[in-house]
C-alpha cells in the first residue's frame, strides 16, 4: 500500500480534537514542560483570534496511532493537547462560576441576566463535553503518571485548590502553573464587565480557542509508521534536539511490543536522569558513546548516523544497556567527580577538567566498558595527559586530528583490538608530536594568565610539573598535586607586566606560580619592586632566585632573562612529557 494511503492528515479545530476522541500519552513521553513562555505565547494568539486581528491560528501537529484499547497513543503533540485541557478546564470553570451568577439574577427577577446565563451555560456544557472528567486524555499507568493524571483530573473538575500539596513532580507542577496564568489572564479580562458583557467576553475567547484554532492530526495505521511520521516531521530541526529525535527512533525499534517499550523507555529515562535531563548533556554523552564504539562523529550528524546504523531491536538494546552503564562515569567526568578507586587516576582526570579537555572522554568510555585494570586505566591516562600536553598545551596544534586520533584508540580498545597498557600506550604514540617539534615550541611558548579558569590551570600545571621534574621543588607528586590543585595554593604570577618587549610579557619564562595570598593588586602588579618583594617572600626557592637575579640586574627584567629563563624551564620538557 502506498504510503499516502496509509495516512490521511487532516485539519481539525480543537472542537473537533476532543469530539468523540480519547487519547493516551504513554509512558516514554517526557513529562508536561510547557513554560511561561510557551503559554504566554499561546495566549497572546488566542487574544489576536479572539479580537479579530486574525481569522484562526495553526497551532501545530498532532501524530496518533489507535492502540489496543481505540484509544489513540499520542506520539508528537502530547504538550499541545494537555495544554488544550488545562485551557478548556479553565474556561469550564470561570464559565461555570459566571452561569451561577447569571442564575442568582434570574432569581432576584433581573432580566437582564437571562442571555448570560444561557450563553454561559452553552460554554460551560460544551467546554465540560470536551473535557470528560477528564476521561479524555489519560497517562498510561505508573507511579509517576499516576499522579500527574489525578493533578490533571483534579483541576479539570475542581480547578486549583487551596489544599494542592506542594509536589517535586515538575509535570505538576508546569500544570499547575500553565492553569494559574490562563485562569489569571482571563479573569483579567472579563473581570470588570457587566454579567451579559462578561459572557460575550468569554465566548469569544472560548470560540477562538475552540473552534478557529486548528491542528494538523495525522492518524498512523500504526506505532512503528507513527514513529516514522514523527521522526520525518521533526527531522530538520524543529523545536527537538538530535537527543529527543534518537529517543524516538530507538524506541519504534520496540514498537510491536509495549512491555520493551517500557524497558526502553525506563533504560533512556536513567540516562536522562543521570545527566540532569538536560538535552545538550545527553547529546554530548551519545556522541562520546559512540566515538568510543563506532567512530568519529559531528554532533549535527549524530542522529543522521544513529539512524542509519542503528536499526534493530537487539542493536537498540546494546545500546541502551551499554549507555547506562556508561552515564555514571560520563556525568563524573563532566562534573569533576571522583569516580575510581585509584586516587592516581582521579588527580589525572581532575587536571584534564581543570585545563577543559575533553577530548579524551571516549577513550575513558572504552576503558571501562572492556573492564581493563586501574593500573592499566592509570597508564593510559598518563599516556593521554602526556599527548594532550605536548600536541595542545605547548605546540597548540588544532584538535581535529587529535579528536578523529582518540576516537580510533577508543574503537580498538572497545572492541578487544587493544587489551595491554603496552599496546595502547604503543598506539597513542604514533599521534604523538616528536621531541624535537616539542622543544622548538616550548623555546617560544606563551600563555595568557589569569587567577582562574583554564587559562590558570594551564600555568599552574606547566610549570608547577617543570618545578617538579627538573627543580626537585615539591617532595613528591602527591605533594605537587595537593598544594596546586587540591588546595590551590598557587597561582601564576607574570614577572615584568611592564616589559620593553611587548611580545615576550605572556612568554612562559615571564611567569612563575607562587602562593595566592602573596598575588599582588593590579596596580603593584605593573611594578618590578613590588613584584620582587613578593617573590622574595614565598616558599618556593625558585621565585627567590628569580628575586635575587633582578636585584643583582639593578632590578631589571629584560629580554635576555626572560629567553635564558625559559631555556632552563625547557631543558627537561621532552623528558617529563615523554
Amino acid at each position: 500500500m502506498d504510503f499516502r494511503e496509509k495516512v490521511n492528515p487532516t485539519v481539525q479545530s480543537i472542537a473537533d480534537l476532543f469530539r468523540d476522541n480519547r487519547y493516551r500519552i504513554p509512558s516514554y513521553q517526557r513529562g508536561y514542560s510547557w513554560g511561561i513562555d510557551q503559554i504566554t505565547d499561546l495566549w497572546d494568539d488566542l487574544i489576536e483570534v479572539a479580537n479579530g486581528e486574525r481569522d484562526s491560528h495553526f497551532f501545530g501537529q498532532l501524530v496518533t496511532f489507535f492502540a489496543h484499547d481505540n484509544r489513540q497513543e499520542i506520539i508528537d503533540g502530547q504538550q499541545r493537547v494537555t495544554t488544550s485541557q488545562i485551557l478548556l478546564a479553565v474556561i469550564k470553570n470561570i464559565s461555570n462560576e459566571t452561569k451561577n451568577e447569571a442564575k442568582r439574577g434570574l432569581n432576584s427577577d433581573n432580566d437582564d441576566t437571562s442571555d448570560g446565563f444561557a450563553e454561559s451555560r452553552q460554554i460551560f456544557q460544551q467546554s465540560d463535553n470536551a473535557l470528560d472528567n477528564g476521561d479524555r486524555l489519560i497517562t498510561s499507568k505508573s507511579s509517576d503518571e499516576d499522579d500527574v493524571q489525578a493533578a490533571l483530573v483534579n483541576l479539570i473538575k475542581n480547578g486549583r485548590q487551596l489544599d494542592d500539596k506542594k509536589t517535586d513532580n515538575e509535570a505538576i507542577n508546569n500544570m499547575w502553573k500553565a492553569y494559574d496564568y490562563f485562569a489569571r489572564q482571563l479573569n483579567a479580562e472579563i473581570k470588570t464587565l457587566r454579567i451579559n458583557d462578561r459572557v460575550n467576553r468569554l465566548k469569544k475567547i472560548f470560540d477562538a480557542f475552540f473552534n478557529r484554532f486548528y491542528i494538523v492530526k495525522v492518524i498512523a495505521p500504526n506505532r512503528q509508521d507513527a514513529f516514522t511520521i514523527f521522526e520525518t516531521l521533526n527531522s530538520r530541526g524543529a523545536d527537538l534536539t538530535a537527543s529527543d529525535i534518537i529517543k524516538s527512533h530507538i524506541l519504534s525499534l520496540f514498537s510491536t511490543n509495549p512491555e520493551k517499550t517500557d524497558f526502553a523507555s525506563h533504560k533512556w529515562n536513567q540516562i536522562a536522569r543521570t545527566l540532569g535531563s538536560q538535552s545538550k548533556l545527553i547529546n554530548k554523552f551519545i556522541r562520546s558513546y559512540w566515538m568510543a564504539k563506532n567512530g568519529h562523529i559531528t554532533e549535527n550528524k549524530l542522529y543522521r548516523v544513529i539512524s542509519k546504523n542503528l536499526n534493530t531491536e537487539p542493536e537498540a538494546t546494546a545500546f541502551l544497556n551499554e549507555s547506562t552503564n556508561l552515564v555514571s562515569l560520563y556525568a563524573a567526568l563532566i562534573d569533576n567527580h571522583e569516580y575510581f578507586l585509584d586516587e592516581r587516576i582521579n588527580r589525572i582526570l581532575d587536571i584534564l577538567s581543570k585545563t577543559h579537555f575533553t577530548l579524551y572522554y571516549p577513550i575513558v568510555l572504552a576503558l571501562e566498558h572492556a573492564k581493563l585494570s586501574n593500573d592499566t586505566v592509570l597508564r593510559v591516562l598518563n599516556k593521554v595527559l602526556s599527548v594532550f600536553t605536548r600536541y595542545r598545551l605547548i605546540c597548540d596544534k588544532t584538535t581535529n586530528t587529535l579528536e578523529n586520533a582518540f576516537s580510533n584508540v577508543a574503537i580498538k580498545i572497545w572492541h578487544g583490538d587493544l587489551q595491554s597498557a603496552e599496546d595502547i600506550v604503543a598506539e597513542l604514540n604514533q599521534y604523538n608530536v616528536s621531541d624535537a617539534e616539542v622543544a622548538s615550541a616550548f623555546s617560544t611558548l606563551q600563555k595568557d594568565g589569569g587567577l582562574k579558569g583554564p587559562k590558570r590551570w594551564v600555568l599552574n600545571y606547566l610549570l608547577a610539573s617543570i618545578y617538579f621534574e627538573s627543580f626537585n621543588l615539591f617532595e613528591n607528586a602527591d605533594e605537587m598535586y595537593r598544594t596546586v590543585f587540591t588546595n590551590g595554593i598557587y597561582s601564576p604570577l607574570r614577572i615584568n607586566d611592564e616589559i620593553e618587549y611587548p611580545e615576550l610579557r605572556n612568554a612562559i619564562g615571564n611567569w612563575t606560580i607562587i602562593e595566592k595570598n602573596l598575588i599582588p593588586g593590579k596596580k603593584a602588579a605593573t611594578n618590578l619592586n613590588a613584584i620582587v618583594k613578593v617573590l622574595a617572600k614565598s616558599k618556593l626557592s625558585i621565585n627567590g632566585q628569580i628575586a635575587d637575579h633582578i636585584i643583582d640586574n639593578k632590578k631589571r627584567w629584560k629580554q635576555t632573562d626572560i629567553l635564558e629563563r625559559q631555556r632552563q624551564l625547557g631543558t627537561d620538557v621532552p623528558i617529563i612529557w615523554h
